[in-house]
Parts: C-alpha cells; structure tokens; sequence
C-alpha cells in the first residue's frame, strides 16, 4: 500500500540534530510502506503475510483497471481479514469504489480519531492509527478531523495534518497551518512547502 511520504516522516524532523530536516510534504512522493511477514499473524495487531498483501494488491490493481469483479472480492477478503493493517488497507482502497463506503469510512475514522487524540493502547495501534489517517487525508470527508489535529500538542499529528491538508488545498486552511506550526523550532520549511502546495491545483 502506497502511503504519503509525509506521515511515516513526520516523526524524523524532530530526531534530525543537525541541519535542515528531511523536505517531506514535497508534490506526489510516495514511499513503499509495505508491512508483512513470513509466518501466519498469531493477534490482530500483527503484520499480514506477504502472501495475503501481494494478493490484495494485485486485486487492487485490477480495480483500478476498472475490473469489477475484484471489487467484490477484495469487499469479501475485507469481511475476513483477520489483521486490523489489512483491514485498514482494504477498507482504503474501497473508499469511492462502491455505491456506499459509509461502512468503510467509518472503520478508517475511527482509527485516524485515535491518532489525532492519541488515544493509543499500545505501540502497534498508534502504528496502526496513523496508517488510517494517512489512508483517509486525501478524501474531503477527512478536512475536519485534519483541522482537529493541527491543535494537538503531539508534532507528529500536526505534521500529519499539514501534510493531509495540504492535498485539500483549500486556502482557508492555510493560515490554521501557519498558526500551528510558527514558533516551533525548524519548522519554517513546512510552512514554506504548504504555501507552494497550497498555489497548486487540488490532488483529485
């Protein structure tokens, strides 16, 4: 599953001493997340099998090819995934497929709320929470939860928040992103790449 560059990044600007930290709300970079193992996951918050991952994503570019019958079966392998990261994964790559993704929605954003509250069991499920905020930053149901993290005081979750509002791109985030961000020690290149961001046309 592809995920925006930005989020699995965030976390690096604060633990770079010396010189300008990575420039990671750059136009269209992705980066492979892929998580899987070898062996079978023994609890939900385990990694999938590669098996399970190359077979859900093949599925996934065959929907993307328009052929619907992957549609339905990546909605049954969804029903069944046994793991919360493949049940997000799926349940991402349904959103805007089918006639009503209400129900998938809902699963991502519950996850993304954690991420946004951090409200976190363990170190998995923060994992696992940001992964949803990363799957649902780029739908416009998403803007208000996103606007909700830019007043966190966690700077992993502001940086999220930038980063999925930044594919908005609707002006009046800007300043919400300003007023987060300014003050905060190496943090100016953010803001500087949300400004040329913002001027471009929105991702969708």
């Amino acid at each position: 599953m592809q995920l925006l560059a930005a989020i699995a990044l965030a976390a690096a600007v604060t633990l770079a001493p010396d010189g300008p930290p990575p420039r990671v709300l750059e136009e269209d970079i992705t980066f492979d997340c892929r998580s899987c193992g070898a062996e079978q996951p023994q609890t939900i918050w385990d990694e999938p099998t590669c098996d399970e991952l190359d077979l859900d994503e093949a599925l996934i570019e065959a929907m993307h090819r328009g052929d619907r019958s992957a549609v339905a079966l990546l909605q049954r392998r969804h029903e069944t995934a046994f793991t919360v990261q493949q049940r997000i994964d799926l349940a991402a790559a349904l959103l805007g497929q089918v006639a009503d993704d209400r129900d998938y929605w809902k699963e991502l954003f519950a996850l993304a709320q954690i991420a946004v509250r951090g409200q976190f069991a363990s170190e998995p499920h923060e994992t696992l929470a940001f992964r949803a905020l990363s799957n649902i930053s780029n739908d416009r149901r998403a803007r208000p939860l996103l606007l909700d993290g830019l007043r966190s005081e966690n700077l992993d979750v502001i940086l999220a928040s930038t980063s999925g509002l930044s594919l908005h791109r609707d002006a009046r985030d800007l300043q919400a992103i300003r007023d987060a961000l300014e003050g905060r020690p190496g943090m100016e290149w953010v803001i500087e790449d949300a400004v040329r961001l913002f001027a471009l046309e929105p991702s969708w």
